[in-house]
């Protein structure tokens, strides 16, 4: 419901279940990105708890990302650095579950991460996958662009 709520705004609001994070260029620009939310929701007949509420941070960090100063990065990348070699399907799943996760921030994600989809391929759902150089190439560099993107942010 939210993200149907919120359609039109994705490139200033990002919502999750009753949650919306609204980030801005400028003071001005945030001060209308509120107002058009706040009405939306008043006209919708909905409400807001004032306690869960956060106005004028200059950062927040929301659902793995950092939200502030008109942008979005991701910020809890760690696992995905942290994991190591894959040996079997549900693993590359897995791995492939929590890196997708940031997919918006990696140009070309669905390339980087072809050789390692493919392993999932076949009849078996569970199993060895025959890890080759390629797929430790795509793995690292996976790794390396995460890492790049929180190396920016800090």
């Amino acid at each position: 419901m939210m993200a149907e709520f919120l359609h039109g705004r994705e490139y200033f609001a990002v919502p999750y279940l009753d949650d919306v994070a609204i980030y801005s260029n400028s003071w001005e620009e945030q001060l209308n990105h509120l107002n058009d939310i706040l009405t939306k929701i008043k006209d919708a007949g909905l409400t807001i708890k004032s306690i869960k509420c956060r106005f004028a941070q200059d950062r927040v960090k929301y659902l793995g990302h950092i939200v502030g100063h008109g942008i979005r990065t991701p910020n809890e990348v760690k696992a995905v650095l942290e994991f190591p070699v894959q040996t079997r399907k549900s693993q590359v799943r897995a791995f492939l579950g929590l890196a997708g996760y940031y997919n918006n921030y990696i140009p070309m994600f669905s390339s980087i991460v072809a050789t390692l989809t493919e392993t999932l391929k076949g009849k078996l759902t569970k199993g060895k996958i025959n890890w080759t150089e390629e797929c430790t190439k795509a793995f690292n560099k996976l790794k390396e662009k995460l890492s790049a993107l929180t190396t920016i942010r800090t």
